[in-house]
Parts: structure tokens; C-alpha cells; sequence
């Protein structure tokens, strides 16, 4: 497993306008660093040859590591429930979940330049 630290803002925003439509918009700023192995401790004796370093391995790049970075990444998306379903009991309308099947509209877009 090869891991990066991320201290990040994360803000979410969700508007249901009824049972059949609903938006929702995710924003997230993030640092990212670069892990280094602290130690080569390991439970195991047998794991101890297999312990490497917290790079991705590729035979084309002499280094994979990588500077600490920032991202701004965003995404609108519309969902929708057009064949929902509903039971009424006792006068009440309830919506009967999972009887449709949601259709989602998202885009998802890293922006570049920002808080850079």
C-alpha cells in the first residue's frame, strides 16, 4: 500500500426540490504530501523482505515521488427518481425506497491554478 497525507476542506451542499429531483454540489480543497516510511516494524517475520518504500514502483521514471501539492477539486450533480414509487397508509404518502432507479448527472472537474 502506498500512501500520501491529505489536510483537506471539504464542503457539501444538497437541495432536494421533491421525492424525484435532488442537487448536490461537493467542493474540497487538499494539501497532499508524500509519506516516508518511519520505521521497517512489522508483525511478521516473512514480511520484513517484503517492507519497501512508500513510492509506487515504475520501471519507466527513475523517482515516482512527488512535490507537496495543492487541489481544488469540485462537482455538481443532479440525481433524479423518475418512476418513484409511493404507498399511502393511514392518509400519509410515503415514498417507497429503492423502487426506482436513480440517474445521476455529475460533473466532476479538478481546477486547476487555484490556491496554488
Amino acid at each position: 500500500m502506498k500512501l500520501y497525507e491529505r489536510d483537506f476542506i471539504d464542503l457539501n451542499y444538497r437541495h432536494r426540490f421533491n421525492d424525484k429531483y435532488t442537487l448536490r454540489s461537493y467542493w474540497t480543497f487538499a494539501r497532499r504530501n508524500e509519506l516516508f516510511n518511519n520505521s521497517n516494524y512489522t508483525l511478521f517475520k516473512d514480511n520484513k523482505e517484503k517492507y519497501t518504500p512508500n513510492e509506487p514502483v515504475n520501471v519507466e521514471l527513475p523517482s515516482t515521488s512527488f512535490q507537496p501539492n495543492n487541489a481544488f477539486i469540485g462537482s455538481v450533480a443532479l440525481e433524479a427518481r423518475p418512476w418513484q414509487k409511493y404507498r399511502i397508509r393511514n392518509g400519509n404518502r410515503q415514498r417507497v425506497n429503492n423502487s426506482t432507479t436513480d440517474i445521476y448527472f455529475g460533473i466532476p472537474k479538478g481546477l486547476p491554478g487555484y490556491f496554488q
